[in-house]
């Protein structure tokens, strides 16, 4: 029996990339999982699609597009959980966010992608303050371990899983 049996996770952009080895390391742990993505040879891992630019010459349309596909989606998804969460009696939003959202990428330019991805990050703690009183934890990472009950006191977490490239001047 794994550390996540009896748990249910919706994982979005499992066809490809960091949604599909969340979603089998989540079965593997004992999950029911119920995965989708828009393209089952998609190489964009978790519902993530992106265009990327030069700030003073990314187009309005390749914001609009990131913004939809990085954040919409993770909010959407997240607000057609909550019911389902707080029907359970809670459970825990695991959000996939980045480090583009913390620091910039002078060698490639991210401005809509770290846009994106820190909304990502900022909705992760407002649901933190709005799942506390009905046992909801919310964070930001792209570890399953999160989802465990042996991660029960951890909550509003931004935690970058980059091999320290964040914590380093670059």
């Amino acid at each position: 029996m794994g550390r996540l049996a009896g748990k249910i996770a919706f994982i979005s952009g499992t066809g490809a990339g960091i949604g599909r080895a969340a979603a089998l390391i989540f079965a593997a742990e004992g999950t029911e999982v119920f995965g989708c993505d828009i393209d089952e040879d998609s190489a964009a891992g978790n519902a993530s699609a992106l265009r990327n630019g030069p700030f003073g010459t990314t187009h309005a349309e390749d914001w609009c597009f990131t913004i939809k596909n990085e954040l919409d989606i993770a909010y959407f998804c997240t607000q057609a959980a909550s019911p389902h969460l707080i029907a359970r009696g809670g459970g825990a939003v695991l959000n996939v966010a980045s480090v583009a959202a913390v620091r910039g990428a002078p060698f490639m330019p991210m401005v809509p992608h770290g846009a994106a991805k820190g909304g990502v990050s900022a909705m992760s703690l407002h649901l933190c303050a709005a799942g506390a009183p009905h046992h909801i934890r919310a964070n930001t990472i792209g570890a399953a371990f999160l989802c465990s009950d042996e991660a029960a006191f951890v909550n509003g977490a931004d935690l970058m899983v980059d091999g320290g490239d964040s914590a380093m001047a670059g």
